[in-house]
């Protein structure tokens, strides 16, 4: 083999680098679009997450101190009108603080919103054009909602029940705990919260603006002397301080029969007050009829 000559083949180095070229084109650059895109999404996500927590935590600051503001403000109020002994204009006052507070809730919560979808750069007037035409839209299933808040604006305005004041409204009967723009809460006789629409309260009957009638009707046998029972009852009667305004006293007979008659008690207190008045009067009025040795039909 001494003195023979390997010959290699000829290297296109050109093709070399052509085929460098595309493998680096086909594996490495995607890859490197990949990282760019995911590095470029997470720091738009960071920085819009930051926005949002910054957004977050001064819509929480501005409606702690508003509410504090307002609070501050109207309590002065009502503790000098409640002093003054006009429950009337504190309850107003309690109702005035309650729908400013509902008022600038939404306020702020809309003014976040904008806030958001700018820190998440979108554009809000291509939104807000986009949303009045949708509510146009849907301006027909939002007759609802509008209705809600013209009938708390004039509830409002025209002084029809405030906070405090135990009245019936859409068939439920209790004390009003607030006055929204849109719904009325209120707590009825046995705890239970009442969330009203405002649109839905077509009959209102307020009994704090006065004293209610109270009824008790007692029946005894038919051959009882009634000025003897007349005289008894009312001098059993409930005081003032037991929730009257004004005492039980004989009114007259409104049934009788060949077994008994039964002789009705009326007079006037609080409405909040009108269960209690009656339990307490059939106990007063039993054990005074039993003293005096007079039986129950």
């Amino acid at each position: 083999m001494a003195g023979q000559e390997f010959f290699l083949p000829a290297i296109n180095l050109y093709g070399v680098r052509s085929v460098i070229y595309q493998v680096r084109c086909a594996v490495i650059m995607p890859y490197d679009l990949v990282v760019r895109f995911w590095k470029n999404l997470f720091e738009s996500v960071l920085v819009s997450a930051v926005g949002l927590v910054k957004i977050v935590l001064l819509y929480l600051i501005a409606r702690a101190v508003i509410f504090s503001l307002i609070d501050k403000s109207i309590a002065p109020v009502i503790a000098r009108q409640v002093a003054g002994g006009d429950e009337h204009r504190a309850a107003r006052a309690r109702t005035l603080q309650g729908l400013l507070k509902s008022v600038i809730g939404y306020v702020l919560f809309f003014i976040a919103v904008v806030m958001t979808l700018n820190a998440f750069k979108i554009e809000t007037a291509s939104v807000l054009t986009a949303a009045g035409v949708v509510g146009l839209a849907v301006g027909f299933g939002a007759q609802r909602l509008v209705r809600d808040v013209i009938a708390g604006f004039f509830i409002l305005l025209e002084n029809q029940f405030a906070v405090g004041e135990y009245i019936t409204a859409a068939g439920v009967t209790g004390t009003v705990e607030e006055v929204g723009m849109r719904i009325t809460r209120i707590i009825d006789d046995a705890g239970k919260l009442n969330i009203i629409a405002n649109g839905d309260i077509t009959n209102i009957c307020n009994h704090s603006r006065g004293a209610v009638a109270v009824f008790m009707d007692i029946s005894v046998p038919a051959d009882t002397d009634i000025d003897k029972v007349t005289s008894v009852l009312d001098n059993a009667g409930l005081s003032e301080s037991e929730g009257l305004v004004s005492p039980l006293k004989y009114t007259g007979i409104i049934a009788a029969d060949a077994g008994k008659v039964t002789l009705r008690f009326s007079g006037k207190c609080d409405a909040k007050s009108v269960e209690t008045v009656q339990m307490a009067a059939r106990e007063r009025f039993r054990d005074a009829l039993r003293e005096a040795g007079i039986n129950l039909a």
